[in-house]
């Protein structure tokens, strides 16, 4: 790895921490913990699952692909299955809560494409 992709990464680690810790503080705030825990949870699976396809050709490689989907599966079953929520102490999220996960990630994505377009 190169100087530059240490520093998206660094970026990307510092942005993703302040976003999930200011997730937990704002939802924490009116919800129980297990659902403020779940939040972050989910934040850093979904974070992970979709920040790939910036730095892999997605279009090609359909083992990607297929690992994301098996990543996003095993996410939902940890969220929504009773199993899965005792093995992970999780509580299912409503939709409301999905729409705040994704618009974080999408603000991480979003930084990490301004970052590879800009030559440091």
């Amino acid at each position: 790895m190169d100087t530059r992709m240490n520093l998206i990464i660094l970026v990307v680690c510092v942005v993703t921490t302040i976003l999930s810790l200011g997730l937990f503080a704002w939802v924490r705030g009116s919800n129980s913990l297990g659902f403020a825990q779940t939040m972050v949870f989910t934040l850093a699976a979904v974070v992970s699952l979709l920040y790939v396809f910036s730095f892999r050709d997605f279009v090609q490689n359909r083992w990607l692909l297929g690992g994301v989907a098996v990543g996003f599966t095993m996410q939902l079953f940890a969220v929504y299955h009773p199993w899965g929520n005792l093995a992970f102490g999780t509580v299912p999220l409503p939709l409301a809560a999905w729409v705040v996960i994704f618009s974080a990630s999408a603000v991480i994505i979003g930084m990490i494409e301004v970052m590879k377009k800009i030559r440091l």
